[in-house]
């Protein structure tokens, strides 16, 4: 078992489990209503702007501008305590929408960026700023051409975790183990994506 801290917190919502899918696949998609075009963020079963419940993921424009940006010293969380100062941004997307996200080092903390799902340690997805900048946090997935890896101190969970979000979006998938590193295939969208799952210097 992984000793606490190690590990950046898990939990998210069965809406939110469609990030990491769409972070695997490597794409910027949200939830928008067909009712009345709401983008909902964070991700959720009915739009908060009409009640509805027929929300349908979609590419979005993944450019927006930071309109506020923080470093917290102290952060709460253990794995974040590690990983101080931890910054993070709130950014207005085109189509409107709000979202936090973490900052790359060399992001300014003003103007126009870009955001990018990611895999963490954890397997989960996380928002970050700046996709083509250094990465704010260790042991966010990277990718090699149409490989993506990943480092991890629990490979096991980490793919358990992330093969529980592609089963809630009824996403055909397997895994393979072997020497500490875990191999996860998918089908989505009629094509094939694999992440490597394993320690640092596995998935380095």
């Amino acid at each position: 078992m992984t000793a606490p801290g190690l590990l950046p917190p898990a939990a998210r919502s069965r809406a939110a489990l469609r990030l990491a899918v769409a972070a695997l696949e490597e794409e910027f998609s949200l939830p928008v209503c067909r009712g009345c075009g709401l983008m909902s963020y964070p991700p959720a079963d009915i739009c908060s702007g009409c009640l509805g419940d027929d929300l349908d993921w979609q590419r979005v424009d993944p450019g927006g501008e930071i309109v506020a940006a923080t470093a917290i010293e102290r952060p709460i969380e253990t794995y974040f305590r590690m990983n101080a100062p931890l910054r993070l941004g709130l950014i207005r997307l085109a189509p409107g929408a709000m979202l936090f996200a973490f900052l790359a080092p060399d992001i300014a903390p003003h103007g126009r960026t870009r955001v990018a799902l990611r895999l963490n340690a954890a397997g989960s997805a996380v928002l970050v700023a700046g996709a083509d900048a250094a990465l704010p946090l260790p042991g966010l997935s990277a990718r090699r051409g149409t490989a993506c890896f990943l480092a991890s101190p629990d490979p096991a969970a980490a793919a358990d975790r992330l093969a529980s979000a592609l089963a809630n979006d009824s996403i055909a998938h397997h895994m393979e183990a072997g020497a500490g590193t875990w191999v996860l295939a998918a089908q989505i969208g009629g094509r094939w994506h694999s992440v490597t799952i394993g320690p640092e210097a596995v998935a380095a």
